[in-house]
């Protein structure tokens, strides 16, 4: 199992965060997303502006503009990825990402996939930040 934990502190109030979080179709700030498809289960897939791959995502709990928590599924495996926003202050937040993310794959294999999960969650709070 692959275990990725980041944290950004952003300068915009949770409830901004939040809004860009929750509307996935609103991909215009992604840099590493080419297109996104909602699911009629209610689920919707990004895909991968580098591989083409899609990962899907499902939320499975949420405290709007405090915690949203997901399920991934990928051709590669599956596996659950947090967020937890906290104020820090009137216009700055916190923004924690948990992923833990198990694959099927061989053990080389898997570790480059390590490295692209966790640059995949850097680049996810870096456009944040960046569009914020």
């Amino acid at each position: 199992m692959h275990k990725i934990n980041l944290e950004k502190v952003i300068q915009a109030t949770p409830t901004a965060i939040w809004q860009l979080m929750t509307q996935p179709e609103n991909d215009h700030w992604r840099s590493n997303v080419s297109a996104v498809t909602r699911n009629t289960d209610g689920s919707y897939a990004e895909m991968d502006a580098t591989t083409g791959w899609p990962m899907t995502y499902t939320v499975v709990d949420q405290i709007p503009g405090q915690r949203l928590a997901l399920k991934l599924d990928h051709v590669d495996g599956k596996g659950s990825r947090l967020f937890i926003l906290a104020a820090l202050g009137e216009q700055t937040t916190r923004v924690s990402l948990d992923e833990d993310f198990t694959s099927h794959l061989d053990s080389a294999t898997q570790q480059l996939l390590q490295v692209f999960l966790k640059q995949q969650a850097q680049t996810y709070l870096d456009d944040l930040t960046r569009v914020l």
